[in-house]
């Protein structure tokens, strides 16, 4: 069952990569292989990219999957300071809202329980944290306080459901839940038993929003599948040693490979994507094959070792009939992967209509737009390079928000990752879908530099 549902999660996602010589010296490259190299040893350098081709046949419901069990899934986000009580050493050392957190004494930090986590290790100690602050990187020196504060749990709310009970009562994304009727929520597992055991029932929230508190009130029903919501996506949030309380933001899961021998946690190798390429002749050939194409990306220096199996992938247990094993040694390069970097979302708005905007591989491009749901008007991608950016999921559109006037706009929201080097275009139009030729009333285009 496990081999089937990584290959169902690995199916998603989408790549298509020009090889570069192997190994000139001056940065970062590409090393491709095929079946010959099958059984090979391969080195690369940090932030090198390893693309493996290999031959398949989609037609035939085989399908190459992981099978090493050295393969974990890699949790990442952008790590933002929600909150800045007033006394805190983290108030004193000059921390605001919204600051980006991107390492402590030079550990990257990629979620908001690991920066906890690290804090308390430092208990009495001095730290140099680095955060984000706009464009600009900011050092913060200062004593992490031998007493820690009182753990006051709250649920922060980091995505909500459309036409649900929470989205229509105008619960909305970075909220915090404090209390359900009155109670106290201290974990997750607690407000959803209460929602459950309250179906048509009206409850009121106790929500903490931009310092004001106030209540909500809502009644919880059955969603399509017949469990009881208020279509919320609530986490836990703490407060840390320093007295800020961060949430993780923009949060990806990825697939990657460990070193075996070293930390279990440290990731050598990610996953950045697969992809089926059809052989050329295939739409006139019935059951022509393709090319099964994986692409990595060496983040820490490690050894390890990867095994795909090419196997019926529809079945329960898949038993691999071919077996493409290699050996991977990853030493240090000259540039070594920044992760903290390379997870800061590039914000892109109508404002920057026309531009040229720069991101690396692996960050995030969100795009902002002006849009009101009520014209019948929304925005369409009429083009991008795959090969270079990837979209992730379906557009989010976010509405005026609870006490706008009817009609008002709102937000259409993109986000694309940028998967590999090169330069493309992105273009959106803002037309009404549902006409027979839709005349675009607005045009967004702008040229995205990967490096």
């Amino acid at each position: 069952m496990l081999l089937r549902r990584l290959a169902a999660l690995l199916i998603i996602l989408v790549l298509l990569f020009t090889a570069v010589p192997i190994h000139a010296q001056g940065g970062p490259q590409t090393v491709t292989l095929t079946e010959d190299n099958n059984g090979d040893t391969v080195s690369l350098e940090t932030d090198d990219i390893l693309r493996i081709e290999l031959a398949a046949n989609a037609t035939t419901g085989y399908d190459w999957f992981p099978i090493t069990e050295q393969w974990v899934n890699i949790e990442r986000a952008q790590v933002t300071v929600y909150e800045v009580p007033e006394g805190t050493p983290a108030a004193q050392a000059g921390f605001q809202k919204d600051d980006i957190i991107r390492s402590i004494n030079g550990d990257p930090v990629v979620l908001a329980q690991q920066l906890n986590d690290l804090l308390r290790q430092f208990s009495g100690q001095t730290v140099l944290i680095q955060a984000l602050r706009g464009e600009e990187t900011i050092d913060f020196t200062l004593e992490v306080p031998d007493d820690q504060p009182e753990d006051t749990t709250r649920l922060y709310v980091f995505d909500r459901v459309e036409d649900m009970p929470a989205a229509e009562a105008g619960v909305q994304i970075e909220d915090v839940i404090i209390a359900v009727d009155g109670i106290t929520l201290t974990s997750v597992e607690q407000l959803i038993e209460y929602v459950q055991a309250h179906e048509g029932e009206e409850i009121t929230l106790t929500i903490l929003r931009e310092g004001e508190t106030f209540d909500i009130a809502l009644t919880p029903r059955a969603d399509a599948e017949g469990i009881v919501r208020i279509g919320l996506a609530v986490t836990e949030i703490h407060p840390s040693a320093i007295g800020l309380v961060a949430v993780d933001q923009h949060i990806t899961v990825q697939l990657g490979l460990i070193d075996p021998s070293g930390d279990p946690d440290r990731v050598i190798l990610e996953l950045l994507s697969v992809e089926y390429i059809p052989d050329e002749n295939a739409a006139e050939a019935e059951g022509a094959g393709g090319t099964s194409v994986w692409t990595f990306r060496a983040v820490a220096a490690g050894d390890t070792a990867l095994q795909l199996g090419f196997a019926a992938t529809y079945e329960e247990e898949p038993e691999p009939v071919e077996i493409f094993e290699i050996t991977i040694q990853i030493e240090e390069g000259d540039n070594p992967v920044n992760l903290p970097s390379s997870l800061v979302p590039v914000e892109v708005s109508d404002g920057d209509n026309g531009q040229t905007i720069r991101a690396q591989v692996g960050s995030q491009i969100v795009i902002r737009l002006a849009a009101n749901a009520t014209t019948g008007y929304e925005w369409v991608l009429e083009s991008v390079n795959e090969p270079i950016l990837e979209q992730q999921g379906d557009p989010i559109y976010e509405g005026p928000g609870e006490n706008a006037m009817p009609g008002a706009g709102g937000t259409s929201i993109w986000t694309f990752t940028a998967v590999v080097p090169g330069e493309t275009t992105l273009h959106l139009i803002y037309i009404r879908p549902w006409e027979d030729a839709p005349e675009p009333a607005q045009e967004f285009q702008i040229t995205v530099q990967v490096d």
